[in-house]
This record gives structure tokens, sequence and C-alpha cells, in this order.
């Protein structure tokens, strides 16, 4: 499909598509996309509904431009403006749902003009962005890879077995979840990206698809094939910040095989500290990979001001801004009125 409509249209056709169905690995995904979330050809990242951050910056990171689009539909206005406002500081933009849609989206029935123009005000507001999130992409923290094997068969352990035939116990998902919960700004991605060359190891960082990243939390290794781990071994011998979770002593062809570096039984999102991974959170924004930084709430509708205070790299920040700040190498870029910053080195 990709590659006739460049036959149409030529080599800078806009090519934007999700092929997350339901979004949860242990449902019946893997039936319905083969989970390609993170495969199918396209210039720029694309999710959709209520996935998970992880996931998202996993499609992201894996895309050929620094922008991640999410299409949302829901009943309620402040589910929209929520949505969008979160997913700025992260090179997110809402993929509009129809409006007229009745049915899953919110539906416009001509009457409801302030939804509109709240709308436009966000679109507005995003489009200020562009050109300065162009130039980088969120900071990652950690990388966390999923074992697709084990997650896709069950087998031999009966009680994991779910309605969908697939290992329904290891909720990966909710596991990366967890770590974004806690500070550490994470992305998802399947071990099939060692298999076929997207990821690799290299100078002592992981990097995917070009993007470094200095720690990797590896969740379940069991039936992994042979080139994955020689891939971990590879990152242990070297003293990476490598951490595998859950057994690691048969492949994908259930021959007998080894796992060398730092292995737990069990999951606790305590690893990641126990790693030294810093955390790259800050409240209502984002932390870019070259230390620059976003800011944004509903300011950008109602001009309200929100209060901030936070550290990036040994420098505070404190201030406050009306909707939107972003902020490169000492100065702001663009602020809404009436915002304030103020640096301390």
């Amino acid at each position: 499909m990709v590659e006739h409509q460049k036959r149409l249209w030529g080599e800078d056709v806009f090519l934007a598509c999700h092929s997350t169905f339901h979004n949860q690995l242990d449902g019946d995904e893997v039936w319905h996309t083969g989970c390609d979330w993170w495969d199918i050809p396209r210039d720029f990242g694309f999710t959709d509904e209520g996935i998970d951050y992880p996931t998202r910056m996993g499609v992201l990171l894996g895309a050929r431009e620094p922008f991640l689009i999410h299409m949302f539909y829901s009943k309620r206005a402040d589910d929209y403006y929520d949505q969008i406002v979160g997913l700025l500081p992260f090179n997110g933009r809402e993929f509009h749902h129809a409006y007229n849609d009745d049915v899953w989206g919110k539906g416009f029935k001509g009457n409801d003009m302030k939804f509109l123009e709240n709308i436009r005000k966000l679109d507005a507001a995003a489009k200020r962005l562009n050109d300065f999130q162009s130039r980088s992409i969120p900071r990652i923290d950690l990388l966390v890879v999923f074992g697709t094997a084990a997650q896709f068969n069950w087998y031999p352990d009966a009680k994991a077995r779910n309605v969908w035939d697939v290992d329904g116990s290891l909720k990966i998902q909710d596991k990366a979840n967890s770590l974004w919960k806690a500070g550490y700004r994470c992305a998802l991605v399947p071990d099939t990206k060692i298999t076929d060359g997207v990821l690799k190891f290299r100078d002592g960082m992981f990097v995917y698809n070009g993007h470094a990243v200095r720690h990797c939390i590896y969740l379940y290794p069991k039936y992994a094939k042979k080139d994955v781990y020689a891939f971990l071994n590879s990152a242990a011998a070297a003293r990476a910040s490598l951490a595998v979770v859950g057994r690691a002593d048969v492949d994908f062809d259930a021959e007998r095989t080894e796992f060398r570096g730092r292995r737990y039984d069990v999951w606790s999102s305590a690893i990641a500290a126990e790693m030294g991974v810093a955390k790259s959170a800050i409240p209502g924004g984002a932390v870019a990979a070259d230390g620059s930084f976003v800011l944004a709430s509903r300011g950008i509708i109602d001009g309200r001001p929100t209060d901030f205070d936070f550290t990036v790299d040994g420098v505070r920040y404190t201030g406050r801004h009306t909707g939107l700040l972003a902020y490169r190498k000492g100065e702001p870029v663009v602020a809404t009125p009436g915002s304030e910053l103020n640096v301390e080195k």
C-alpha cells in the first residue's frame, strides 16, 4: 500500500496510519494486527484512543519524523482538551475524529461553537511548537523491551492462558506504565526490533532507530530467538545498564540457553532505581533530548496561569505560564502572554 501511494503521489506523500486496534498486548490485538504497531512504514508515529504513553513513545522513536499523531474520540469535550494538552509536550498532535460522528465521537449539531473555538485555540498552540519540536524528540530515560514469544505463547503455563489464547499474566504495558507514573520517561518496543536490526547496542548505548538510550529493561526472554539472547549477552558483557526480568534459560527452538547479566525473577518498578536510571519527568511538560523543554496546560484555552518549579540537568526553573512555554538554550522560544520564567544555575 505504501509503495503504491508513493507511485501515485510521489515520495513526499503524507503517510499516516495507526495499526493499533484495541491497544492491549494481552487482548485480541495480535489476531487483528499482529501487534505490528512499531512496524508499518510511515513518516510519523501514529497511535489511537487511550493507549499508554510508553507505547506511544516507542512508536514515536521508530518513525522518520520526530512527531506522533494520535487519533482520539470521546463524548466529552474535557477529554479532548486533556488529550491534546497532554500530547503537546511529547511532540504529539491529535488527529481529530470526524466532528459529525455521533456514534464514537462527540458529535456536532452546529450549536457547540465554544467547543470548536477551543479546539482551534489548541490547534493554533500546537502549530506554534512545530518548528521548535522538529529539532528534538522527548528525552527517554529507559528503553523497555518485551519478549514477543513469551507474550504470545502461554505454553506450558495453562494458568496464564487467557480468553484470547495469549499469556494474560505478564501485564507488560502495565509494568511500563508504572515506570512512567514513577517519573521514568520510557519507551516500549518489542524484541522483534532486535531481530530486524532496528535496535542495536553500540558504544555502551541501546540505539533504537538512531536514538541512543543508556538504560534498558528487557521483560520476559522465555522462548526469545538466539539473536536476541546474543544481543542481551553482548550488552551484558560490555557492562551495559541492562536488567532482564523473568525466565532466561530456553530459546525459541526450545534449546537450553543462558543469560549472563543482571536478572530478576520477579518484576518490581524499583529495578529502575537499582540500575541508577534518572527521572526526566517534569510537572505538566516534557524535557527533550537536547535539554530543552515544553510546558502546556488548559491555559491555552482560558489563560489561567500555572506555577512551576523543577530542575533539569542541574538548572532550576521557576515561574508561571499561561498555557504554553517552550524553552531552549537560555531563552523561552514560545510563550503565551503573561508567562514568566526564572532560571537559577
